[in-house]
């Protein structure tokens, strides 16, 4: 039994530092084509970060991102909730969600998921149940992102298959979908060993259930909508771009499928470098590049700025609560 525990953990290991190993190749790619990017460019960066326009919006959007932030950790706290009902308050759970989260930005692109397990287990919380509530999680942005994704790119479908013939291996990526069902039927599988799968569809198909996730879509497809509002709204102020529902309707799209692919990219610290390379590569078709490479570095500051706010925010309110339990 100790045999097979080692063994199992050896593996784990292996496998961890392989999806790790994939991660960081993917991230060398888009970061050297970024960087390519960025010499062939003719932009004055002080002009544009020194603008008292462009600095007042960085800072308005920041704050709007953090205070949404804040609506996903709600989320999350809301299928924690569900799975292991608990004395432990939600103000409590989102706290942890945002403590954790800064933690995205070190190597891995895991350790947020990991300070949330040891974070939730010092409140009583099964590290299982954790677990289970960031699967749910991951399908319900996955849900969503398709969901918004299509609604927002139906004017451009024929756009986004040019993009996907023209950089995708489609062999590669036929390998990759099949690789991504194996591993559902597998855990399908393993679900099944541990609780019958009747047991698992009858906790998860329910009026209950439905609440849960009608609200967790809600407050995600929010903060998406925003985030790519805050995309056109870069472009179109900072560089005087004409409106175009049409075009700010693509750029929504764009950017809800870049930052779900930089989510769950192995090894990509908070999507560092993934997203980049995809809004470039699928908006340079229908902006100018030197734009777009601009609006998107300027949005990576904003997106950066608000887990930074939202995070301090969070330990002020924790340490006013430390003092007033002391007096």
């Amino acid at each position: 039994m100790v045999c097979y525990k080692l063994n199992y953990e050896r593996g784990s290991i292996i496998k961890n530092k392989v999806i790790q190993f994939i991660g960081g190749i993917i991230i060398i790619i888009c970061f050297a084509f970024i960087i390519n990017t960025l010499r062939g460019i003719e932009i004055n960066w002080v002009d544009v970060l020194t603008n008292p326009k462009v600095i007042v919006l960085i800072l308005i959007c920041s704050c709007i991102l953090a205070v949404l932030l804040y609506g996903v950790a709600f989320a999350w706290a809301n299928i924690v909730e569900y799975i292991q009902p608990n004395q432990v308050q939600r103000k409590i759970l989102c706290s942890i969600y945002i403590k954790s989260s800064i933690a995205k930005y070190l190597p891995g692109n895991i350790m947020n998921l990991v300070g949330r397990n040891v974070l939730a287990i010092k409140y009583g919380f099964k590290q299982v149940n954790i677990a289970t509530s960031t699967l749910i999680e991951i399908v319900f942005f996955a849900g969503t992102t398709l969901i918004l994704a299509t609604l927002f790119s139906l004017n451009s479908f024929k756009h986004w298959i040019e993009i996907i013939l023209d950089y995708v291996n489609l062999p590669f990526l036929f390998v990759l979908v099949l690789c991504a069902i194996t591993c559902v039927f597998i855990a399908i599988f393993i679900i099944n060993r541990r609780m019958p799968l009747k047991q698992v569809v009858s906790n998860y198909i329910n009026m209950k259930f439905l609440v849960v996730a009608i609200r967790c879509i809600t407050l995600y497809s929010i903060f998406f909508i925003t985030s790519g509002i805050v995309m056109f709204v870069i472009l179109f102020t900072t560089f005087d771009i004409p409106f175009s529902m049409t075009i700010a309707l693509q750029i929504i799209g764009c950017y809800i499928i870049s930052y779900f692919i930089g989510y769950i990219t192995p090894g990509a610290p908070g999507g560092i470098g993934i997203r980049e390379a995809i809004l470039i590569i699928s908006l340079s078709t229908i902006i100018t590049e030197e734009y777009v490479v601009v609006a998107t570095l300027l949005h990576r500051v904003i997106t950066i700025l608000s887990d930074v706010i939202i995070y301090l925010v969070n330990q002020f309110i924790l340490e006013r609560r430390s003092i007033d339990r002391s007096n």
